[in-house]
């Protein structure tokens, strides 16, 4: 966690191309890791407050090599807000 920037970053090794080919697998990784730090994330959807955080989620293959990548703030309820 990077609090003065406000970026999660989930790096994900063991999985690759090879073993995993039709990147299944490597998709529920990377949605199962964002619903986890989406629980723990607060957007206020009120067009001037930033998310608490941002996740970047990245699968690499056994050589430290990127394949996969997601990045977004969340996926949840929003926190509640009153127009003003």
């Amino acid at each position: 966690m990077l609090p003065q920037r406000r970026l999660l970053e989930i790096r994900v090794e063991g999985l690759s191309v090879e073993t995993n080919p039709d990147r299944i697998t490597s998709r529920e990784v990377m949605n199962t890791l964002f619903e986890l730090a989406s629980d723990h994330n607060i957007i206020t959807l009120d067009a001037v407050s930033l998310p608490l955080i941002t996740q970047r989620i990245v699968l690499v293959d056994p050589y430290g090599q990127p394949f996969a990548a997601k990045v977004g703030v969340g996926m949840s309820a929003p926190e509640p807000f009153m127009p003003r």
